[in-house]
């Protein structure tokens, strides 16, 4: 299996995650990194990187924070009435 999470080893300095898991997970994971002929950490690091840059590579999705989603979703849900300027652009 490619290191594909090696990209994200090359920034300066670097940062330790304590996960707790249960042991079931941990062994299901221990036999898919074993297949791959990679550690159990290097399986996890590949997996959350490739599942990170599918979230933020994509072009067709927008990451919204709360104060950003329930700003839309109000204005979604009451919009308000078209100022003049936008009523002249939709006659145009």
């Amino acid at each position: 299996m490619a290191n594909s999470a090696s990209k994200a080893q090359n920034t300066s300095g670097s940062v330790s995650i304590d996960l707790q898991i249960p042991k079931g997970l941990y062994h299901e994971l221990l036999t898919a990194s074993y297949a791959n002929g990679v550690t159990v950490e290097q399986f996890i690091l590949n997996a959350a990187y490739n599942a990170a840059l599918k979230t933020t590579e994509r072009d067709d999705v927008v990451l919204l924070n709360q104060e950003a989603w329930d700003k839309l979703s109000e204005v979604t849900r009451s919009p308000p009435e078209p100022s003049p300027l936008l009523q002249r652009l939709m006659r145009s």
